[in-house]
């Protein structure tokens, strides 16, 4: 009895220091704008008629189903990025190249290619983007390999929500963003 009372508050204690390194942004800190085009920008929930508004028309789209929601989404590709749209909302994205950038209209933005800001702490190597810690770890997420890495989960008005962003990186650039919703 003393050893899974044991082996419960180790869990408990453990669960607890996770979810307060939890990093949190406002989802409107990771809008879509088409590059230089840093005026207006589109956020998940809104429709693909915003889309088409503020990204222009896509260089493709299909018909997907998704097993997670069991329902048909629409897959929008930007040259290689990725929207998906689920009941005419947006809810998650893929961005792979520099055509779409990620941001705040009017705000801080930031794009494919861009570098991490490495710092030195005594003998550790830390990183920061966007305001944000970066892990420095080679790893691998949505078939994409990577050296750095970073997911930040969303609040909206101050809530979280179950949607988050992960930011990978290559030797310091970045190579994707992608949003991701849990089943």
């Amino acid at each position: 009895m003393r050893i899974k009372l044991s082996l419960l508050f180790a869990i408990l204690s453990f669960s607890w220091a996770t979810a307060q390194d939890t990093l949190t942004g406002d989802v409107k800190s990771f809008g879509l704008m088409k590059a230089g085009a840093t005026q207006k920008a589109l956020y998940l929930g809104d429709s693909s008629e915003q889309a088409l508004k503020i990204l222009g028309k896509p260089t493709q789209t299909e018909t997907l189903y998704s097993e997670a929601d069991d329902a048909m989404m629409e897959v929008w590709t930007y040259h290689q990025s990725k929207l998906y749209f689920l009941k005419n909302a947006l809810k998650d994205f893929t961005i792979s190249d520099t055509h779409l950038w990620v941001g705040k209209a009017r705000g801080e933005t930031f794009k494919i290619g861009d570098k991490l800001l490495m710092q030195r702490n005594g003998n550790t190597k830390t990183a920061l983007f966007y305001h944000y810690p970066v892990t420095i770890e080679k790893g691998r997420s949505r078939n994409i390999d990577y050296t750095e890495s970073c997911a930040v989960t969303f609040t909206i008005n101050g809530h979280w929500c179950e949607n988050f962003i992960e930011l990978l990186f290559k030797n310091g650039v970045l190579i994707n963003v992608g949003t991701f919703t849990p089943a």
